[in-house]
């Protein structure tokens, strides 16, 4: 099959931009089987979905930032009905330069990851973006996680690995270090010795981060009811989680929630 080919400035609706920015929710994607001559970042905000990929199907759920290079063809063939995207593209030349100024020596085709708790809320940020200076900063942001993604120290326990990726769910948030260290396997105290070693926090500072993060996340993208999100991650009193949500932000989840009110459709 030979692929559709898709050129920025053919598709761009502004000729002096050299980013395009999308937000997908719960709408039908690109079946189209088509390369392009610029970068994509695609990040998963919920739901998930299935591509073909240079020939190869690949299966994407929430928190996966991919990366689509010039050249790369694809085409989405599944989707959940909740699935809820964010997507850059940027002109080849524009990437190019970021890549020289951050002195990236692997090639960038084919990078996938799952993004952290902070890496996942630093991209939420632009969730609502409306300008070019905020386009580039997201770029910067998004070629730090890739830098961070092969910096990550391979000495990380796979066990580990699976159950920070597993805490990030708040039905397993809401358990708390006991269900964090169920997942991992191990005792409390060698948890405890691991995400003080991996994340430089304590494991009680690790599971207060991971669920104001997820907080931060569902209020943004999410209409849950306030209190009933709370209780979900494991706050008995939402008075407290009120309080320490503006301590770490800076701001109430109400008042998030009001700033980040308009749903894309």
């Amino acid at each position: 099959m030979t692929p559709v080919v898709y050129n920025f400035r053919n598709i761009n609706c502004s000729n002096e931009s050299r980013y395009i920015f999308q937000t997908v929710k719960g709408r039908k994607l690109s079946n189209v089987y088509h390369s392009h001559d610029f970068y994509e970042w695609i990040i998963i905000l919920s739901g998930s979905c299935t591509q073909i990929i240079n020939e190869k199907e690949i299966y994407s759920d929430k928190n996966t930032c991919i990366l689509l290079c010039p050249g790369d063809r694809h085409r989405f063939i599944r989707q959940s009905d909740n699935v809820n995207l964010i997507a850059l593209s940027v002109e080849k030349r524009e990437v190019d330069r970021f890549a020289d100024i951050f002195d990236i020596t692997k090639a960038l085709s084919g990078f996938q990851t799952i993004l952290n708790s902070n890496q996942l809320r630093t991209v939420l940020d632009f969730y609502h973006s409306g300008f070019e200076e905020e386009y580039k900063l997201l770029l910067a942001n998004l070629i730090m996680i890739y830098i961070d993604t092969f910096r990550e120290k391979e000495d990380m326990p796979g066990s580990l690995k699976f159950a920070v990726k597993e805490m990030m769910k708040p039905e397993n948030l809401k358990g708390g270090a006991e269900r964090f260290t169920e997942l991992s396997k191990y005792s409390k105290t060698h948890l405890n010795r691991l995400i003080k070693k991996h994340f430089n926090v304590t494991l009680h500072e690790y599971i207060i981060n991971a669920r104001l993060e997820a907080a931060y996340s569902s209020l943004i993208l999410t209409k849950t009811n306030m209190e009933d999100l709370a209780e979900g991650l494991g706050y008995a009193s939402f008075s407290h989680f009120n309080k320490i949500f503006k301590s770490k932000y800076g701001i109430t989840p109400a008042a998030l929630r009001k700033k980040h009110g308009s749903w894309t459709t």
